[in-house]
């Protein structure tokens, strides 16, 4: 099992949050997702993934699917940042 931590911009926050494909997006590689906002920022956003590898997140990630969810939710792609969790034994 991996932990990611995302963050990034998007275009409207209501529009981000209100997304009915966020969450099967990444269930389709197996991973469950728990969204943030920044509160000193409009736009700025952050999604907790679990799952289990980040290779299979990142072939998602990397796919013309989820370039075609990113960009209905609004997402600014050359924003994201990565965060992988370095528990015990380095991912959990």
């Amino acid at each position: 099992m991996v932990t990611v931590l995302m963050t990034h911009e998007v275009d409207d926050l209501k529009h981000w949050l209100a997304s009915p494909d966020r969450g099967p997006a990444f269930a389709s590689v197996g991973f469950t997702v728990e969204t943030f906002v920044d509160p000193t920022a409009s736009n700025r956003v952050g999604i907790v993934l679990e799952g289990p590898s980040l290779d299979e997140l990142q072939s998602m990630l990397d796919s013309p699917f989820a370039a075609d969810v990113m960009k209905r939710d609004g997402v600014h792609p050359e924003t994201i940042v990565t965060y992988v969790h370095q528990g015990q034994g380095g991912t959990r």
